[in-house]
């Protein structure tokens, strides 16, 4: 399948809500298709708001876009350097707060300076398995090495299909990370790593 990757603009802050939705809550998209509750319209309101702000982790400055030939969106990356993680964590979990379910405080740092941070990914449930994923990880990943950065991610454990795409692509396990409330292996794509 033949797909463009661009920049994403505010007004692409309702999917940049979906492919956050996608990452707390598996499943949401598929819903989306269908009949979203009241708690997931809360939920994607919240993310919305906070995709539209420049000044946020999950803003559209750090997003990009995969759209079909017809210019469907049908997936996203969210990735930034992590040396804006410390500076705009904060404000992005005090906005979030009440759909946290975990204790922001008791979470380890996600990315760090020195990293360029693949924080979330999600492709429609329709599009899937046809590399699209592949395409938007590969994007980042060519942009960490044209500034100098290795490419990092938090992989669930218990994601193993994920878990396989990263190690195609040439990402290693690293360590274990504290976020979300659970356990997450820290990935790493050195950039010496030829993509």
């Amino acid at each position: 399948m033949r797909i463009t990757i661009r920049k994403a603009t505010p007004s692409d802050a309702n999917f940049i809500a979906l492919v956050m939705s996608e990452a707390i809550n598996e499943g949401i998209m598929k819903r989306a298709e269908e009949r979203l509750t009241d708690i997931d319209k809360e939920m994607l309101s919240l993310l919305e708001n906070t995709a539209k702000r420049e000044d946020t982790l999950y803003s559209w400055t750090h997003t990009f876009i995969a759209e079909t030939a017809d210019k469907k969106v049908v997936g996203g990356i969210i990735a930034y350097d992590g040396s804006k993680y410390r500076k705009v964590r904060s404000l992005t979990f005090e906005l979030l707060r009440n759909i946290l379910t975990f204790d922001p405080d008791t979470m380890d740092e996600e990315a760090h300076p020195g990293e360029f941070y693949l924080d979330s990914l999600a492709v429609l449930p329709d599009f899937r398995g046809k590399g699209i994923g592949r395409a938007l990880i590969q994007h980042v990943c060519f942009m960490a090495k044209e500034i100098g950065m290795p490419t990092l991610l938090a992989c669930h454990p218990e994601n193993s299909s994920a878990r396989r795409l990263y190690e195609d692509l040439g990402f290693q396990s690293s360590h274990t990370i504290h976020i979300f409330g659970e356990n997450y292996l820290k990935m790493i794509k050195d950039k010496r790593t030829t993509y």
